[in-house]
């Protein structure tokens, strides 16, 4: 099953929903914010979401095979742009509470790992830019689960 995050970011194969991944990048923001089980689509990750137990979650290996495949490492910047435009174009995610800051997590996790750590920061630089536009102060924790994310590498889940 773990290929086929492989295939979905190569353009290949549709989700568990039937979404190729351009499906996704045509998102309205309206759609962005009020679907749930893409994101881990788009950034995945070696531990199973809460929230989209179906979505499948990374192995070392694929995560080295996704890390060297030029198809998927532009599949993975093109999903960084749009949620880069999705939190630079709306507000509403500003709030203590919101998903949208695990989502945020997830994002700078899954790029830390998959396309390396200065992509991570880099999107980490823009979120914290964002939100000092909006005056908004995450929860210390929240900006420590960032900060974290954007440090992990694939060495750390390597046996």
């Amino acid at each position: 099953m773990n290929d086929i995050i492989f295939d979905f970011l190569k353009v290949s194969r549709p989700d568990n929903c039937g979404r190729m991944i351009s499906d996704i990048w045509n998102y309205s923001y309206e759609k962005i914010e009020t679907t749930h089980n893409y994101i881990q689509w788009l950034f995945p990750l070696f531990e199973r979401s809460a929230f989209s137990t179906d979505a499948p979650i990374l192995t070392v290996d694929l995560a080295e095979q996704i890390y060297a495949d030029e198809i998927c490492k532009s599949s993975l910047n093109r999903s960084l742009s749009l949620m880069r435009s999705f939190y630079g174009n709306n507000s509403h995610w500003a709030n203590p509470s919101d998903h949208n800051l695990l989502r945020i997590t997830r994002i700078l996790k899954s790029s830390a790992l998959l396309l390396g750590k200065a992509c991570s920061i880099e999107f980490y630089k823009f979120i914290m830019l964002r939100c000092n536009e909006l005056e908004f102060k995450p929860l210390t924790t929240t900006i420590d689960y960032w900060n974290e994310a954007t440090t992990v590498t694939l060495a750390q889940y390597r046996a």
